[in-house]
Formats: structure tokens, C-alpha cells, sequence
């Protein structure tokens, strides 16, 4: 078992950077390393919010088409526009969808 804290007599080395970097080169690496980093946070987060409106977006999308059929009763003229109108609201939910990958 390794321990926590380095001895007396032990040198104190960065842990995190290879011996054979120099001290300029150890803050570029770690700077980069941070920059990855950020980058993959903000791509898991782009990814989640997209789920989160294609999820939403097709749940509403569905309620609104099933309750275009309950209101039009049969009829199907209505019917025929209760589902213009779920169709624009789905189209609608399309565009956003669309606008995150241009903006990736």
C-alpha cells in the first residue's frame, strides 16, 4: 500500500506530469487536457438538451394528433384540420431539432 503523503527524504514530484516535461510544457498539457475536457462537457450537455426536446417534442406531437381524433368526432373535415394543425406544431418541433445540430 502506497502512502498519501510523501516522506522526508523522498523528493517532491508533480503527479499528473511525466518527469521528462518541463515545467512550460506540463501547464500546456494540462491546459489542453482542460480545454478537451470542457469541450466534451459542453457536447454531453448539447446531446442531453436535444434528447430532452426530441423526447418532449414527440410526446406533445402524439397528444395533440390524439386529440385531434377525439375532438373531431368522426368528422373528417375536422379531422383534417385538427391534424394540419398537429402537423405544423410537429414540423415546428423539426426545426428546433435541426437548429441544434447547426449550431454543434
Amino acid at each position: 500500500m502506497s502512502t498519501l503523503l510523501p516522506r522526508p527524504d523522498q523528493p517532491l514530484v508533480a503527479h499528473g506530469s511525466h518527469a521528462s516535461f518541463t515545467r512550460a510544457e506540463a501547464r500546456e498539457l494540462a491546459r489542453r487536457q482542460n480545454a478537451e475536457i470542457a469541450r466534451g462537457i459542453v457536447s454531453a450537455t448539447r446531446l442531453q438538451a436535444l434528447g430532452m426536446v426530441a423526447n418532449v417534442g414527440m410526446q406533445s406531437a402524439a397528444l395533440l394528433y390524439r386529440q385531434a381524433e377525439l375532438l373531431s368526432g368522426g368528422d373528417p373535415e375536422l379531422r383534417l384540420q385538427l391534424n394540419t394543425i398537429a402537423g405544423q406544431y410537429t414540423g415546428g418541433v423539426g426545426f428546433e431539432l435541426a437548429q441544434f445540430s447547426l449550431s454543434a
